[in-house]
C-alpha cells in the first residue's frame, strides 16, 4: 500500500466495535465516516448506524 493511500478499516477501528458499542469521530466528515462504515460492515456482515452530533460523528454498531 502507497503512503497515499489509507486502508479506512484500520484508520478508524470499526473492528475494535463490539455489539452496542458508539464511538464519537470528531473533525471528521460525515460522508467519509458512513461510507467507511458501510464498506466495513458489508465485507464483515456487521451493521453501523451513523449520526452527525453538534461536534462529532456518531457511530453506532447495531448487528
Amino acid at each position: 500500500m502507497s503512503d497515499k493511500t489509507t486502508d479506512k478499516r484500520i484508520k478508524y477501528g470499526f473492528g475494535e466495535f463490539n455489539l452496542g458499542d458508539a464511538w464519537r469521530y470528531y473533525n471528521v466528515p460525515l460522508a467519509r465516516i458512513r461510507s467507511a462504515a458501510q464498506m466495513f460492515g458489508q465485507r464483515h456482515g456487521m451493521k453501523f448506524r451513523v449520526r452527525q452530533s453538534a461536534k462529532a460523528v456518531l457511530v453506532e454498531r447495531l448487528s
